[in-house]
């Protein structure tokens, strides 16, 4: 598992966040669905120090998020995405 420092608009001010995730798509999922968040500025792994810059749009991806009722499906295609193709214990 990586940490990622995330500036993020946190309350309307920008803000600086930690999460930790398998991915850097991991970790852009645990934003969206983390509540007060408003924007994502960029998102940085801790250890190799990859910066990502995210100039998509938030709320387009929260609601897309939110309409996505079953986890078990986000989580295996996170890993696809990732080329990891874990597998969880639901399969």
């Amino acid at each position: 598992m990586q940490t990622y420092i995330c500036k993020v608009m946190l309350n309307d001010e920008e803000d600086e966040i930690k999460t930790y995730a398998y991915s850097i798509l991991e970790a852009f999922d645990n934003l969206i669905c983390m509540e007060g968040i408003t924007d994502i500025v960029s998102v940085s792994n801790e250890t190799t120090k990859e910066k990502f810059l995210f100039e998509g749009d938030y709320l387009a991806l929260k609601e897309a998020r939110s309409n996505i009722k079953d986890e078990h499906l986000i989580i295996e295609e996170l890993y696809k995405l990732n080329g990891t193709e874990k597998r969880n214990s639901l399969n």
